[in-house]
């Protein structure tokens, strides 16, 4: 976690999403190096991507947080398709653990 981030207080509210599938591997390569969970990269790659999103469209000081690199517009690019692909994944996951326990609490149910 960045050091501006750790006083931040965390929402109440997940998200859920559908993240594309060539972004997981890249979040994974992340959460690798990092040693974090990818809820954590998600997390900080989300504050990215919003903070470069309000730069670009003039809402937001142009400068980053102390202790934190501006990104290049490759970078936010990137970054900005890993998240469009890491919440399609994520809701997908979801998606089939749903199925998968639906499925198990109907063969216990049927087989009462």
């Amino acid at each position: 976690m960045n050091e501006a981030n750790s006083k931040r207080t965390i929402a109440s509210q997940p998200f859920s999403f559908k993240a594309y599938e060539d972004n997981y591997g890249f979040v994974m390569g992340l959460c690798e190096e990092s040693g974090r969970k990818p809820g954590e990269e998600l997390r900080d790659l989300l504050d990215e991507g919003i903070r470069a999103r309000m730069n670009r469209n003039g809402e937001g000081s142009h400068q980053a947080p102390a202790g934190i690199e501006q990104p290049t517009p490759g970078e936010i690019n990137q970054l900005t398709q890993a998240l469009q692909q890491l919440v399609q994944k994520t809701t997908l996951t979801n998606d089939m653990m749903m199925r998968i326990a639906l499925h198990f609490v109907l063969h216990a149910v049927t087989s009462s």
